[in-house]
C-alpha cells in the first residue's frame, strides 16, 4: 500500500465501548506494515483527549457508544483537526448507515477482516492524495447580494445536499467572522425541534458544509472552540463582506467621498440580502443594507446631476425609486433633471407616481418643496 504526505506509517486511534472489538482490530491493524496503533479507547471522552495532544491520522469509531455518539465524536475531532479521517464501525447494516456516512469519509460492518481496512485506507489515501495536489482556488467565492451563491473555481455553483447546510453557511457568514453559539445556531435553524435531534441535524450540516469546503480544497474554514462556532472569513470572497467593508471607508471619509468610491457600491449590491431566501434572520441586516446603498446611490446622483451627467443621474434615481419607492428625495431630483431636459409630462408623471406611493404606503402629502417645483408645470 503507497504512502501519501510523506507518512510512512499512518498513526490511528480506535475507540470502541467493547474491549473485544478493540482487541480484534489491533491483531488486524499488526498485519498492516503501514499501519500503527497508537491508542485504543473505551472511553471517547479520553480519546477526544488524547487526538487534542498527539498526532493522529485516523480514527476508528464505534458509532453506537455511551454518553456520546460517533457523529458527535467525528464533529468533535473535525474542531481539532479537519485533516484528520474518521471512519465509523458499527454492527448495523448497509441500508441503516446511509444517514451516518454523511460524518465521516467511510464506514466499517462488524464483523471487521483486514481486507476491509485495506480498502478503507486505499479510499483515504486517495482523498489525501487529491488534498495534497492542493486547492484549484485559494477561496470560496460566495453570492449574497441577490441570488445566494457559493461559487467553486469561480463558475461551478456548489449544489448543496441540503437547504440547512447552504442557511447554515449563510448564517455563519451572517455574524462576519464572529463565533456563534452552538444554542444560537440551534435556536434559529431548528426552533422547534428537540434538542437531541436538532444537535444532530446541526453536526450533520456542519459536515455538509465542511466537505464542500474540502471539495474546494479548503480544509479549516469553520472553527470550533468549545460550544461556539466561527467560520474563517480569510478564505471567503464575499460581496456582502466587501460591501460592509465599502460603508465603512466611505463612513470615515464622510463628506469628502469621490465618485469612484461610491460607485464600487454598485460592484457589489447586485440585490437585497439573501434574496432568494425566506431567512428571518436576515431581515434586520437586509434593510439596513439597503438603506445604505440607496444612500451611496442619492449621493451618486447628486454628483452626476452637478456634473451634468444626467443619463448617469437618472439611471441612479430610479435605481433608488426602485427599491424604496418612498425615498421622495429621488422623485423631487429627477423631476428636476426633467423639467431641466423640458420633459414636463415625465416630470409630471413622476409627481404622480410619487403621490401615489406616499399615499397608499405611507398615508401623507408630498412635501412643499415637491409641491412648489410641480407648481410650474402647466
Amino acid at each position: 500500500m503507497k504512502t501519501v504526505d510523506k507518512v510512512d506509517h499512518y498513526r490511528i486511534v480506535v475507540m470502541d465501548d467493547e474491549r473485544k472489538a478493540l482487541e480484534r482490530f489491533k491483531r488486524l491493524i499488526a498485519e498492516e506494515e503501514n499501519l500503527t496503533l497508537v491508542a485504543s479507547f473505551t472511553n471517547p471522552h479520553e480519546a477526544i483527549h488524547y487526538i487534542e495532544n498527539h498526532n493522529v491520522d485516523v480514527v476508528f469509531a464505534d458509532i453506537e457508544m455511551p454518553e456520546i455518539s460517533g457523529t458527535e465524536v467525528a464533529d468533535l475531532i473535525a474542531a481539532i483537526n479537519p485533516s484528520i479521517d474518521v471512519v465509523f464501525v458499527t454492527a448495523y447494516s448497509q441500508y441503516a448507515l446511509q444517514a451516518f456516512q454523511v460524518h465521516a469519509v467511510g464506514y466499517l460492518l462488524k464483523p471487521i477482516e483486514v481486507e476491509d481496512i485495506r480498502k478503507q485506507m486505499n479510499q483515504i489515501i486517495k482523498r489525501r492524495e487529491m488534498r495534497r495536489i492542493g486547492p484549484k482556488n485559494e477561496k470560496c467565492i460566495i453570492q449574497c447580494l441577490g441570488q445566494f451563491l457559493c461559487y467553486r473555481n469561480d463558475q461551478e455553483f456548489v449544489k448543496w445536499r441540503t437547504a440547512k447546510a447552504e442557511e447554515l453557511l449563510g448564517f455563519l457568514l451572517h455574524y462576519r467572522g464572529k463565533p456563534v453559539s452552538k444554542e444560537k445556531i440551534i435556536d434559529t435553524l431548528w426552533p422547534d425541534m428537540e434538542p437531541k435531534k436538532a444537535s444532530q441535524n446541526l453536526h450533520s450540516n456542519l459536515h455538509f458544509v465542511r466537505e464542500v469546503m474540502k471539495s474546494i480544497g479548503l480544509e479549516n474554514v469553520i472553527e470550533r472552540n468549545r460550544e461556539n462556532y466561527r467560520l474563517n472569513t480569510d478564505y471567503i470572497d464575499c460581496d456582502m463582506l466587501h460591501f460592509m467593508a465599502l460603508i465603512e471607508e466611505i463612513s470615515r471619509v464622510d463628506h469628502h467621498v469621490d465618485i469612484n468610491t461610491l460607485e464600487k457600491a454598485d460592484t457589489f449590491y447586485r440585490g437585497t440580502y439573501f434574496e432568494d431566501k425566506t431567512y428571518k434572520w436576515a431581515e434586520s441586516l437586509s434593510h439596513w443594507l439597503q438603506n445604505q446603498f440607496v444612500s451611496m446611490k442619492l449621493k451618486q446622483g447628486a454628483f452626476y446631476k452637478k456634473s451634468g451627467v444626467n443619463a448617469k443621474a437618472i439611471s441612479a434615481y430610479k435605481t433608488i425609486i426602485h427599491l424604496s419607492p418612498i425615498e421622495e428625495d429621488a422623485y423631487i431630483e429627477l423631476a428636476e433633471i426633467y423639467l431641466e431636459q423640458g420633459d414636463r409630462a415625465s416630470a409630471l408623471q413622476c409627481y404622480k407616481n410619487c403621490v401615489k406611493v406616499l399615499e397608499e404606503e405611507l398615508d401623507v402629502k408630498p412635501s412643499a418643496r415637491f409641491k412648489a417645483l410641480m407648481s410650474k408645470v402647466k
